[in-house]
């Protein structure tokens, strides 16, 4: 075990930065496999333990050195799929497939929900192309630190239930997934709803949107 000891502490001296800078990820199946180097010299050193036994602990840190290295080097790939199954599990989870690529799976009564950011508060949109704005539900509106019966309502839209008014609202960043876009209009809508609404103000903005089975594909 002494043996060990001496060995751990000069690889640190030898290594004093294998745990910082941009290599770390490197540097920490490097140090893995330093480790069990370590520990096979102690195990080696103890006249008690079986050759055996040491073979056996050699080729354990070997196979973890080994995994380290494929869960490194497929590291996108696996976050992916992690992504992609947490979206079936939680309907409205946003996955960023690629850096201007966003994925919405359906959920309940085949419509999309998401969560996104509004100027820094989190808002839960159902996406409704049908809408021409963004629109704002007074609750959202008061936790975006708006109050809703001081805004002036003069805007008029058509919907399935009849004219509806909403006040105009600017919003200054509104994040889904990966996609941030700026100065988006939007606005809060006089009567409550029980979502907001991720209208064309945001999605005529995308270089393209589209449903593709049980997905809903955003790309800026």
């Amino acid at each position: 075990m002494l043996v060990g000891i001496i060995a751990l502490v000069e690889l640190s001296r030898l290594f004093p930065d294998a745990r910082h800078g941009e290599n770390a990820d490197t540097s920490l199946v490097q140090n893995v496999l330093y480790v069990g180097v370590i520990l096979t010299v102690a195990v080696f050193g103890a006249r008690q333990v079986r050759w055996t036994h040491a073979l056996r602990n050699i080729a354990a840190w070997l196979g973890i050195g080994f995994v380290l290295v494929a869960v490194y080097a497929y590291q996108d790939e696996l976050l992916s799929v992690v992504g992609r199954v947490r979206s079936e599990l939680i309907p409205g989870y946003a996955v960023a497939s690629t850096p201007h690529e966003v994925v919405i799976t359906q959920g309940e009564g085949d419509s999309f929900y998401v969560k996104g950011e509004v100027d820094g508060t989190t808002v839960f949109f159902a996406v409704d192309t049908g809408a021409s704005d963004v629109t704002l539900t007074p609750a959202d509106a008061r936790r975006l630190g708006l109050d809703p019966d001081r805004l002036v309502y003069d805007r008029k839209y058509e919907s399935a239930n009849g004219a509806v008014f909403g006040a105009p609202y600017l919003i200054k960043s509104l994040t889904i997934g990966g996609i941030t876009l700026n100065n988006v209009e939007a606005s809060v809508n006089h009567a409550d709803m029980s979502n907001s609404l991720l209208g064309l103000s945001f999605l005529r903005r995308l270089k393209s949107f589209e449903v593709r089975g049980r997905r809903l594909y955003l790309r800026s």
